[in-house]
């Protein structure tokens, strides 16, 4: 901290250095014995100390600040990357959208001066990454999307699609629907289904339809849904 260079960016620490120095050196040359003439050495002693204190302080919080980051991102690297995997099998990769933010922190590590712009710049390849790439590559798991896809594809349009026990705004934006229809027992979803129409059905709602019920149904399609946290089933009736 005392480089030249370092002083010539720090104008007080050059002023508090120089008042030092010259009390020292005056009364160094006199030899005087007396302590009280140094005296007015010690405001400026007391100031480069606090400037030192608060140096080495906010050096700490930098420091610590990005050994928190730096454990941070292999945490979600590492940890979001198994946990894709075991979801989704084959979209780990997505995890590398976190691999910005340890890079930026290993060159404001080392480039402690331009710590700002080092994080700075990792934050915002690692946001692109998100809303270019991680974002666009979930849509295919959107089980709403997914759903009413597959009903569309089955012909089952416009009108034609109900939850039972289940419902979900996006299934209207996907489907095309003004309402969905929610049906609460069984009968009304042998009704809906026996009308043409076709039924998004939990699985612990399934689980619960009696055995008669049930092999009545044909799976269209089984698809987890990720806020459900189950598997979403979208039936229709077995053709007699």
């Amino acid at each position: 901290p005392w480089r030249p260079s370092r002083l010539k960016e720090q104008p007080l620490r050059a002023f508090l250095i120089s008042w030092i120095a010259v009390f020292f050196i005056f009364f160094t040359i006199a030899r005087t014995q007396l302590p009280n003439y140094m005296l007015p050495v010690f405001p400026a002693l007391i100031l480069l100390m606090a400037m030192w204190l608060r140096d080495t302080a906010r050096q700490s919080v930098e420091r610590y600040l990005l050994w928190a980051t730096g454990v941070l991102s292999i945490i979600l690297l590492i940890g979001g990357g198994v946990a894709l995997q075991r979801q989704w099998p084959g979209d780990w990769p997505y995890a590398l959208s976190f691999l910005p933010l340890l890079v930026a922190t290993a060159l404001a590590w080392q480039w402690r001066e331009k710590i700002f712009l080092c994080m700075t710049a990792g934050m915002v390849v690692m946001v692109l990454m998100l809303a270019g790439w991680v974002l666009p590559g979930f849509d295919s798991h959107k089980a709403s999307r997914t759903l009413a896809e597959s009903a569309t594809a089955a012909g089952f349009t416009k009108g034609k699609l109900a939850g039972y026990r289940f419902f979900q705004e996006s299934l209207l934006y996907y489907h095309g629907n003004n309402t969905l229809p929610v049906l609460y027992n069984p009968p009304e979803l042998i009704s809906w289904l026996e009308k043409g129409g076709v039924a998004v059905i939990p699985q612990r709602d399934m689980d619960q339809l009696s055995a008669e019920t049930v092999a009545r149904l044909d799976v269209i399609n089984r698809v987890y849904g990720l806020y459900a946290r189950q598997d979403l089933i979208l039936a229709r009736l077995k053709p007699e």
